[in-house]
């Protein structure tokens, strides 16, 4: 056994290199392959394997992802969360995180297929989370709890391309605001995020919707 889960670290760390070489295609057959031996080693030890599992499971979204495969990468994203469920269940101080990291992947995935109730409802429970976590810990978890907001707000909206810009502006604007060093570049675009939001968010959505984007906003 020790030698089959060697060769799913592999599979695994070479899913990684693939992606970032670009190569998405053959990174996602080595995350699939590492991905369905971890899916046996798990059966078997699961206190072992689980973890490993839903690291690898959360790559082959990433790969799939870069590979257009948009329904594959949602039923993976899915798949991901009910891992981390599994495991921050027994140990929520290690794996809540990331619990609420694969939910915004999950909404992310589901937006991108048009399935917007259901990644709706992903995003608000990893709000949920990111608010626990940040009440525990401001200073690690304001970012995320941010740009989970955010997302929440424009899935309901249903505006997949400003999401993308925002997300991109909030992640400035909060560390211009969190009193950490910040470089000028970052501090430009937390500037323009007003101006972003006005330009973009546009009342085209339905009420609660609108509501939401500007519960998101003021919490900024």
């Amino acid at each position: 056994m020790r030698f089959v889960a060697g060769l799913a670290m592999s599979l695994h760390n070479l899913a990684i290199v693939l992606g970032e070489l670009e190569r998405p295609a053959e990174g996602m057959v080595a995350a699939r392959r590492a991905v369905e031996i971890y899916e046996r080693l798990a059966d078997v030890e699961p206190e072992a394997f689980l973890s490993s599992l839903a690291k690898s499971t959360r790559v082959l979204v990433d790969r799939l992802a870069e590979a257009g495969r948009r329904e594959e990468g949602a039923a993976a994203a899915t798949r991901a969360v009910e891992l981390y469920e599994r495991l921050a269940e027994d140990r929520p101080e290690d794996f809540l995180p990331d619990l609420a990291e694969a939910l915004s992947t999950l909404s992310h995935r589901l937006a991108l297929t048009g399935r917007q109730q259901e990644a709706v409802a992903a995003a608000a429970r990893a709000v949920e989370i990111y608010e626990r976590l940040a009440e525990s810990d401001p200073e690690r978890y304001r970012q995320d709890h941010l740009s989970s907001l955010v997302n929440l707000a424009l899935w309901k909206i249903n505006n997949v391309g400003f999401a993308r810009e925002l997300n991109r502006l909030v992640k400035a604007f909060s560390a211009a605001v969190s009193g950490s060093a910040v470089d000028r570049a970052s501090l430009k675009e937390a500037c323009r995020l007003p101006a972003a939001i006005r330009c973009s968010c546009r009342p085209s959505g339905p009420r609660d919707g609108q509501r939401a984007r500007r519960h998101a906003l003021s919490r900024l």
